[in-house]
């Protein structure tokens, strides 16, 4: 009588600590990594607290600086420094809008956009750039206006990298949506 040797399973196991792949690619717009200090989601951990290696590429976007590459006409991130943001109200009012507007018809067809500012209410308002005479009370009321005339959501948290971690949530939790959403349907 002879055996068959049963089929050996090899079983890679990740190492504790060892970074996992995110499963979405985001898209980052060229523009951001010419213009200055992109987010390039360094030192991301997922929901369980495991350290996430998070791809991206870089393209130019026909609006926002951030999205997932192959949802771009379905969800874009458009971030704010301090300072851009009192540019973008104030001397580049006019394409800022514009840039709401594209955001506008993205939301239209049943997407998302948002505007994330790397600073929190209190310090746009109190502690405006040095460089701006712009009245720190108008972006604040650019921001109620234009969220509710274009559906564009206005975040403003605390710090830089407080909001490179926001930007990458609202990509998390609109993937996972996605994918909910996409298991519905089979």
């Amino acid at each position: 009588m002879s055996t068959v040797a049963e089929p050996t399973i090899k079983r890679t196991r990740r190492k504790p600590g060892e970074p996992i792949t995110n499963p979405f690619t985001v898209l980052i717009d060229q523009r951001e990594i010419t213009g200055g200090l992109p987010w390039l989601f360094t030192g991301m951990i997922d929901e369980k607290g495991r350290p996430l290696t998070v791809p991206y590429e870089v393209k130019t976007m026909k609006t926002a600086d951030y999205s997932i590459v192959g949802y771009e006409d379905r969800i874009v991130v458009e971030r704010k420094s301090l300072s851009d943001c009192f540019g973008s109200c104030g001397g580049g009012r006019e394409n800022f809008e514009k840039e709401h507007e594209r955001m506008a018809e993205l939301v239209g067809r049943g997407g998302y956009a948002c505007v994330i500012v790397e600073a929190d209410w209190r310090t746009i308002l109190t502690s405006p750039p040095s460089s701006s005479r712009m009245n720190p009370n108008a972006i604040y009321q650019t921001a109620l206006s234009w969220s509710i005339k274009y559906h564009v959501h206005w975040m403003a948290v605390p710090g830089r990298r407080f909001a490179e971690l926001t930007c990458f949530r609202v990509l998390r939790k609109f993937y996972d949506a996605e994918q909910e959403r996409l298991k519905g349907e089979i």
